[in-house]
This record gives C-alpha cells, sequence and structure tokens, in this order.
C-alpha cells in the first residue's frame, strides 16, 4: 500500500525532497518508516519521550487530524502533510 508523505519547505530542505512515497499501514508506521528513512527530521516529529510532538501538525487527505492516532490506519493513496506549527514569542 503507498502513501505520499507531502512537506513543507523547512522540512523538504533539511532532506532534499517535499513527496516521498511509503508503503505503510497505519498513521505510526509511516511516521516511524519516515524518520529512520530520514533522522535529521526525528526531532521535529517527535519528543524527547519518543511521542509525537504538539508543535506538527498532520493533515490526512488535506483534512486536520484534530487527534492523531499512532494506531489510525491509512489507506492505499492517502496523502499525509506534516507542517510543524510555527511559534513566536
Amino acid at each position: 500500500m503507498s502513501i505520499t508523505i507531502r512537506l513543507p519547505p523547512t522540512l523538504a530542505d533539511r532532506i532534499g525532497t517535499a513527496r516521498i512515497e511509503l508503503a505503510t499501514a497505519s498513521l505510526g508506521e509511516c511516521l516511524h518508516a519516515l524518520t529512520a528513512q530520514f533522522p535529521d527530521i526525528s526531532r521535529i516529529i517527535w519528543d524527547a519521550s519518543g511521542e509525537l510532538n504538539t508543535v506538527v501538525l498532520l493533515f490526512r487527505n488535506n483534512k486536520l487530524l484534530r487527534r492523531a492516532r499512532l494506531d489510525m490506519a491509512l489507506t492505499a493513496g492517502d496523502e499525509i502533510d506534516i507542517v510543524p506549527s510555527i511559534e513566536a514569542g
């Protein structure tokens, strides 16, 4: 099953591509496979305790995943957007 990960320029610049195709069945598998393949973005996706970072927004087929669960099943053709939120102080 092929899932497309789309990344904004802030992440794409770190790994050299804005689109990645992965064969995974769940959101967690998808994110773990992505960060295993591209460890430079791991600390953005995961927090220090290994949980999904709260500053990351996830979208599935252009719909915000407000309560993203790592065990959420994905379907062939799904597109996952990973967007780090911007904080200002």
